[in-house]
Order: C-alpha cells, then sequence, then structure tokens
C-alpha cells in the first residue's frame, strides 16, 4: 500500500494541479503541448537512449512487448469495428495507450531509475507507432509520411546514434539538455490535468467499448507475452503496468486533426483516464505483492 501511495498521490496530484489551472487560469495548452511533444520529451528519449548500452539485448523486451501489445489490440479493434463508420476513430482509441503522462513517473516512482529506462524505451515505441501507424490509421494513405519528420523519432536515431558510437557529448551541450529532460515528465502531467479539462462525452456506448478492449487486450497480450517469453522481472512489471494506462490523449489531437471522429476519441480518452484512477493501483500493488 505504501508503494501505491507514493506512486499515484504525485502522479495524480499533478494531473489535478493541471486540472486545477485550466479552470482557474486557463493556460494556453496547445503551447505546452507543443513543448512536450517538440522539446522536453524528445531530450528524456535522447538522454535515456544514449546512456544506454544497446550491445546487451535486453532493450528488446520492453519494445517487442508494445509493439505486440498494440498490434494484438488494434487488430481486435479493427475487427470489432470493421462495419462501423467510426472505424478509424476506435482504432486510433483503443490500440495506443498514454505511455508518457503516467507511466514514465509510476514506473520511476515504483521501480526506479531502471523502470524509468524500460518505460522510457516502450514511450519511443509508443511514439514510432503513434507517427506511423497512428497517422495512417487516422489519415489514411500518405500518413506515414511523417513520420521521419516527428521530433520524438529524430530523438530515438540521435539517441542510438551516440550510444552505439560510443559519442560522449560535451557538458555545455549535455546540461541543457539533462535540465530538459527532467522538465518532460512534470510538463506532461500538467499538460495531461490541463487536456481533460477540455474534453468531453459525448459517444457512451462506443466509447465503452473502445476502453473494454483498451484495457481488456492490453492485459491479456502483456500477460502471455510475460508469460509465454524469458523476460526479466523489470520488463515484466513494466508491460504490465502499461497494459493497464488509458487512451492517449495525442489520440485526440490526431483524431481532431483528420477528421477521424474525433468525439469518440475524446470521450474514450475521459473513461478511460477515469477508469486508470483504479486500473493503476490495482496493477501496483499486484505487483508490489510480488505476485
Amino acid at each position: 500500500m505504501t508503494l501505491v501511495l507514493e506512486t499515484i498521490v504525485p502522479v495524480f496530484g499533478i494531473v489535478a494541479l493541471g486540472y486545477w489551472l485550466a479552470r482557474c487560469q486557463n493556460p494556453d495548452v496547445a503551447t505546452l503541448s507543443n513543448l512536450a511533444l517538440t522539446v522536453t520529451s524528445p531530450a528524456l528519449i535522447f538522454r535515456s537512449l544514449a546512456a544506454m548500452d544497446f550491445r546487451k539485448p535486453g532493450w528488446l523486451e520492453p519494445v517487442g512487448g508494445a509493439f505486440c501489445i498494440a498490434l494484438c489490440t488494434g487488430l481486435v479493434a479493427w475487427a470489432i469495428a470493421r462495419k462501423r463508420p467510426e472505424l478509424r476513430g476506435f482504432v486510433l482509441a483503443a490500440t495506443f495507450w498514454n505511455a508518457g503522462n503516467l507511466p514514465l513517473p509510476c514506473c520511476q516512482l515504483a521501480f526506479g531509475e531502471a523502470g524509468l529506462q524500460a518505460a522510457t524505451l516502450v514511450f519511443v515505441a509508443m511514439g514510432l507507432m503513434h507517427s506511423t501507424a497512428g497517422i495512417w490509421i487516422a489519415k489514411g494513405a500518405g500518413g506515414g509520411g511523417e513520420a521521419l519528420r516527428n521530433p520524438l523519432f529524430l530523438a530515438f536515431a540521435a539517441g542510438v546514434t551516440v550510444s552505439l558510437t560510443g559519442t560522449k557529448l560535451p557538458s555545455l551541450l549535455a546540461t541543457p539538455i539533462d535540465m530538459l529532460a527532467q522538465m518532460a515528465i512534470p510538463l506532461m502531467l500538467l499538460t495531461l490535468g490541463i487536456q481533460l479539462r477540455s474534453l468531453s462525452v459525448v459517444d457512451l456506448h462506443g466509447s465503452l467499448q473502445a476502453c473494454a478492449v483498451r484495457f481488456g487486450m492490453g492485459l491479456l497480450v502483456a500477460t502471455a507475452f510475460v508469460t509465454a517469453l524469458p523476460v526479466s522481472e523489470m520488463t515484466r512489471k513494466v508491460l504490465l503496468l502499461h497494459a493497464v494506462m488509458p487512451s492517449a490523449v495525442i489520440n485526440y489531437v490526431i483524431a481532431r486533426r483528420y477528421g477521424s471522429h474525433p468525439g469518440l476519441v475524446a470521450s474514450t480518452i475521459v473513461f478511460s483516464t477515469l477508469l486508470a484512477a483504479i486500473t493503476i493501483p490495482t496493477m501496483l500493488a499486484f505487483l508490489g505483492s510480488g505476485t
């Protein structure tokens, strides 16, 4: 219970602060979201990957698990909604979970720096999937071409390059990158709270179905993955925690941009985030019990 409280209270406390700020001060959420996606999150990804030893195979476990969960969940979501007009929005909302705002601080607080590193790999994998498959799902043909210009992808490429070449950045460059990386998680949490204030529920039935697929398939596939394969204990914990995360807020941004039923996507984000207040503490308690 101590682990759960020490993880959940700080995380949801900052989210609640963001919600309160949105109500009282009306901050510019577009600017904050843009900073998180194009500056601080890429800095966090670069810092984590640059410090990683890719000669060790352990990094494949969380990345492979993330791709497996997303692929299986997406296929089931497509099968359920393939004859519906809101197919693209349904698949988008059910497939891509919040891999940044909530799991990064939860994994850091619950599992330490090793947990943060594994969660960052999942965050990178989800960012790559969002910028390729996510845009393709929302936009259709031609959507994948934007991936190479995505800051998350560029940070991924740069971090891997620095790691593989053994390059040591000068402190004049490394220090500001590290400072920006430290801003990433608090800014994500504040932005999530601010964005939740502006979302509304318009499709109750469809969003509840999307939530069922998000949590049900996520947990089923993650459990099968960590049970069938000889993954590390840290990978097991991180993937199981990711399996019960809500639909990503960025899904709404993508859906609104490409006209892929943003109302359904917004409703799914609201309901799944409310449910996450139950699923995350429950999973943390389960993992903390050593089961």
